[in-house]
């Protein structure tokens, strides 16, 4: 069959004249169009089968990518929370220096014991 694609967008068939022949009184683009046979319905298992096998490599990787997300997010809650919690449980005090807080311990020194015994050597 003949296709004509007309300047205005529509598209006509006709028949052909001779074995690529094809004759219009339309200015547009030309071109010759077959039916599908039998080969292409052969072939047609294989481009659908090709389409479910990289739909479900793609599926495949978004769910990897989503489980890698979704463990750094808990990670990141996790380290969070830990933090928080040893905040709120911390032995030392705290006290700001600047912008940035510092652990600080408390003023109390042991007493330093004289040893009798030790000798220094003359």
């Amino acid at each position: 069959m003949c296709a004509v694609f007309q300047l205005d967008g529509r598209v006509e068939l006709s028949t052909r004249v001779g074995g690529s022949l094809c004759v219009t009184k339309k200015l547009g683009h030309i071109a010759l169009v077959e039916k599908a046979g039998m080969e292409e319905n052969g072939r047609r298992w294989k481009t659908i089968a090709g389409r479910w096998w990289a739909a479900a490599v793609a599926a495949g990787l978004l769910g990897l990518i989503l489980v890698a997300m979704v463990k750094g997010k808990r990670k990141r809650w996790r380290m969070a929370e830990m933090e928080r919690r040893a905040y709120e449980n911390e032995a030392l005090q705290v006290s700001m220096v600047g912008h940035v807080r510092a652990a600080t311990a408390p003023v109390v020194r042991t007493a330093p014991e004289l040893e009798k015994e030790f000798m220094p050597p003359r």
